[in-house]
């Protein structure tokens, strides 16, 4: 074999062998961002009411932590200002149904969903949620997750953190930062993964796989500030005014010279009731949103005529 040859290959060898060693060194002390997108993980009950009774997920692809998954079924989340399509079921089943969304999605809905760890929904904002075969009303159970790491029992001992511990994280690049009060969980089959939302992620420039570090645990009285913070997020859902169950829209007497209006909330209430058609006295006003979600659920408006 010719001397320039043997050369090149050594130097290839060289190059991979220094690339592992880097990859090796960024996953000791990096740890790869996931960004999470708006999704809702159901109870079977939900399930049950929104994709039919007996129906099971249907498997689309492995999310990195073990044993859960992307399903490809979908839901139509409707708030009092609008309405947001394709939201992603996550499985497994769960014991309760909860919806994580963004800041951003919560101002499109018309809701206000308090920043909280995940399970922890009592008191948070509601929705209608319409699936293929139904729909259901939630009092609660929507939330911007707080950011956390998924990590496992070995990688936690050697990052010194512990389950349920809060710690600050560093994140390079051109809008780098520090971020405060972030939730470790630890399970022996966690992978390692720092989980925050798009608005967060839009902010910070990052993306799925980029490498953050941790800087230290949080000082104890942060920590608790953040706790009383997630206090102050309950008592401010309580104002989001979140959808109360379905019922009929309370009947008026027309008066005299004034037009009916047929606004937003009214066509929610009968699509969740599963109503096909709603008829309307002449000359009625149909709101534009009104009017899109009637559209959405294919209910047919119907004039009638003296």
């Amino acid at each position: 074999m010719e001397k320039a040859m043997i050369e090149e290959i050594v130097a290839k060898v060289l190059a991979a062998i220094s690339s592992k060693t880097l990859e090796a060194a960024e996953a000791d002390s990096g740890i790869p961002v996931g960004v999470s997108n708006r999704h809702i993980h159901l109870s079977a009950e939900h399930a049950a009411v929104l994709f039919g009774c007996g129906h099971e997920l249907t498997y689309d692809r492995d999310l990195k932590q073990t044993g859960e998954f992307a399903a490809k079924e979908t839901v139509t989340l409707v708030g009092p200002k609008g309405i947001i399509r394709g939201v992603r079921v996550l499985g497994p089943i769960r014991a309760s149904t909860q919806i994580e969304i963004s800041r951003t999605d919560g101002f499109s809905l018309g809701i206000k969903p308090p920043v909280r760890d995940s399970g922890n929904i009592a008191g948070s904002a509601g929705v209608v949620v319409v699936g293929a075969k139904g729909a259901i009303t939630l009092e609660e159970g929507v939330i911007c997750a707080a950011r956390h790491i998924h990590i496992s029992d070995t990688d936690a001992g050697q990052l010194k953190v512990s389950d349920g511990s809060r710690v600050k994280v560093a994140v390079n690049g051109e809008r780098g930062a520090v971020l405060h009060n972030v939730l470790v969980r630890v399970r022996p089959g966690f992978r390692r993964e720092f989980h925050i939302d798009t608005d967060e992620a839009n902010a910070l420039g990052l993306s799925n796989g980029q490498l953050v570090t941790l800087a230290g645990e949080e000082k104890q009285e942060v920590a608790d500030y953040g706790v009383r913070m997630a206090d102050v997020g309950c008592l401010a859902a309580a104002t989001g005014k979140p959808l109360a169950p379905a019922a009929a829209p309370p009947k008026t007497p027309a008066v005299p010279g004034k037009k009916t209006v047929l606004a937003a909330a009214a066509v929610k209430n009968a699509a969740v009731s599963g109503a096909k058609s709603l008829t309307l006295p002449p000359g009625t006003l149909v709101t534009p949103l009104a009017r899109d979600i009637a559209s959405e659920y294919a209910i047919e408006l119907i004039y009638f005529t003296r």
